[in-house]
């Protein structure tokens, strides 16, 4: 059956595809969906809260050195620059819809309960993720998407009965990682050689290495490619042509962008770009009925 979003009259259907939306009033907050995701997608991060509700099926979610087991109907809260990944369970596609949501969308409340990295599940979000997407998609203005998603996440922070924190870590703190982070983003287009990177600190590269796996639970290497498939999708969600995101990104060429994107994110940039339209605009929102 495919899987659907919505409050009974407007809905979305999947149907085994990707399906993409955003806000016509916050172009940073964005809703994905997929019936039947068939691939492993490896650690990447993001500058947004990420909140992801499994459809079907199981997924293996690793973060931070763990792996945590979600099953259909399990919602889960991603704090910025959180660096996970998704592993199938057992070789089996599982369904999901992901909210991505800008910081200065999140009321200081909710900002100011995230002591440190955060990833945090409900056991029983499906009616919650449900009612929060089917309320931005029809949503007339964005203080009502802003409402519904501080109704939301104040659920994750405020309802401890119905939530388990499944991993935290404390706050980035050294300057090595934190200015190496500064680096990197600024050398996404070229990259820099851990050599070098480690140079400029005058330290050995595997000290480098073993800061960054304990802060963010990452290489830089791994950090720099998560980066750059954030910065490509950021500017396919953009409409840019996908040469100047492969060159900007720092893809040798569009072929070499397509296979990591598709890699990451199941789906071409292509047809990412394609299929993306506004969240108030039900006529042009693919599987959409009234």
């Amino acid at each position: 059956m495919p899987a659907r979003i919505g409050d009974g009259r407007h809905h979305v259907d999947c149907n085994g595809e990707f399906v993409a939306s955003r806000s016509a009033f916050f172009p940073e907050l964005e809703v994905f969906a997929r019936e039947k995701h068939e691939t492993c997608y490896p650690y990447y991060l993001h500058d947004r809260w990420q909140l992801t509700w499994i459809l079907s099926g199981k997924v293996d979610l690793a973060h931070h050195g763990g792996t945590h087991l979600l099953n259909a109907g399990d919602a889960v809260l991603v704090a910025p620059f959180e660096a996970v990944a998704g592993r199938l369970y057992e070789h089996t596609p599982f369904g999901f819809v992901t909210l991505q949501i800008p910081d200065h969308l999140v009321s200081a409340v909710c900002r100011a309960s995230r002591t440190g990295g955060r990833v945090v599940a409900t056991r029983s979000g499906a009616a919650l993720c449900e009612t929060l997407i089917a309320r931005l998609i029809v949503a007339g203005d964005g203080d009502a998407q802003r409402a519904a998603i501080d109704e939301a996440l104040m659920m994750f922070h405020a309802k401890q009965s119905l939530c388990t924190e499944l991993a935290t870590r404390t706050v980035r703190s050294h300057p090595v990682v934190s200015r190496a982070c500064s680096i990197l983003d600024s050398t996404i287009e070229e990259g820099l050689p851990l050599t070098e990177l480690a140079a400029e600190f005058r330290l050995n590269h595997r000290y480098v290495i073993s800061l960054f796996n304990a802060e963010l639970g990452l290489t830089p290497h791994q950090y720099l490619m998560s980066r750059r498939l954030d910065c490509a999708r950021t500017m396919v969600n953009q409409g840019h042509a996908l040469h100047a995101v492969a060159a900007a990104a720092g893809y040798n060429d569009q072929s070499h962008l397509t296979r990591n994107f598709k890699r990451a994110f199941d789906v071409t940039p292509g047809a990412y770009q394609a299929r993306h339209c506004y969240m108030n605009s039900l006529q042009r929102f693919p599987h959409v009925s009234q």
